[in-house]
């Protein structure tokens, strides 16, 4: 599951082994990109190590951490992830044909490609992973102060003080933004034929 901390306490007092599993990817995922799955351990026995061997002998890594570390990280991996492209989704198809597929630019179908595939997702999965983590309340109250700041920003023209909400983040991807746009060139590439299904609602 997306979740460890409730399901690892539900089978808290089974007699059997407990194993909480997350794999990193969904069923169309490719076995050479490099798989991974968590492995969150409560009780181990036989058939927890059959399944490490298992997984490690088809190539795919595990990553040992606890359940509260899990949670943590999935707040912001899946959980922010999630709810950024639902509400964009939710923004940009409210008014239908709102936007214009000609002026469509490269940025915008990466980032409609993305919204779509997390709307392709089980609702009930997505809902999920946003209500019951114990963690994203507080990523949801950091995002909203950030959106709020940003907020007063344009509405107030501050040019230098949309600058400085930003310049941190900036600095500390300077490394990471080259490689970003080296990486979603490629992909642009190869999917620079396709329009993103935006406009039909």
């Amino acid at each position: 599951t997306s979740l460890k901390i409730l399901p690892l306490r539900a089978m808290n007092h089974a007699r059997c082994a407990i194993l909480g599993m997350h794999p990193l990817f969904g069923p169309s995922a490719s076995q050479k990109r490099g798989l991974k799955i968590v492995f969150c351990h409560q009780k181990d026995n036989g058939y927890v190590s059959f399944l490490e061997k298992l997984f490690i002998s088809e190539g795919i890594e595990i990553i040992t951490m606890t359940p509260e570390e899990h949670d943590q990280q999935i707040a912001y991996i899946q959980a922010l992830t999630h709810a950024l492209n639902l509400l964009y989704g939710k923004v940009l198809m409210k008014k239908g044909n709102i936007v214009n597929p000609t002026l469509q630019t490269p940025l915008f179908t990466l980032q409609s490609l993305v919204m779509g595939r997390v709307l392709h997702q089980d609702m009930i999965l997505m809902r999920d992973i946003e209500l019951f983590n114990p963690y994203f309340h507080k990523v949801l109250q950091e995002l909203l102060a950030a959106s709020t700041e940003l907020e007063k920003i344009v509405k107030d023209k501050k040019l230098d003080a949309f600058i400085s909400l930003f310049v941190d983040e900036k600095q500390a991807a300077v490394e990471f933004s080259e490689y970003a746009l080296h990486k979603t060139d490629r992909l642009l590439a190869n999917i620079s034929d396709v329009k993103p299904a935006v406009t039909n609602v």
